[in-house]
C-alpha cells in the first residue's frame, strides 16, 4: 500500500499524487483480475 507523506506535498502536488494513485489502483485491480502479478521493490 502507498502512504503519501502529506508534509512533503504542496496542494498541487498532492492532487497529482491522488490522480496517479487512482491510476495505480486501477492497474493493480486489472492485473489481479487477469491472473497476472506485479512485484516491485522501491527503496529510499
Amino acid at each position: 500500500m502507498v502512504y503519501p507523506w502529506r508534509h512533503l506535498w504542496d496542494d498541487d502536488g498532492i492532487d497529482d499524487l491522488r490522480d496517479n494513485y487512482v491510476d495505480l489502483v486501477e492497474f493493480f485491480q486489472e492485473t489481479a483480475a487477469s491472473g497476472g502479478a506485479l512485484i516491485r521493490e522501491i527503496s529510499f
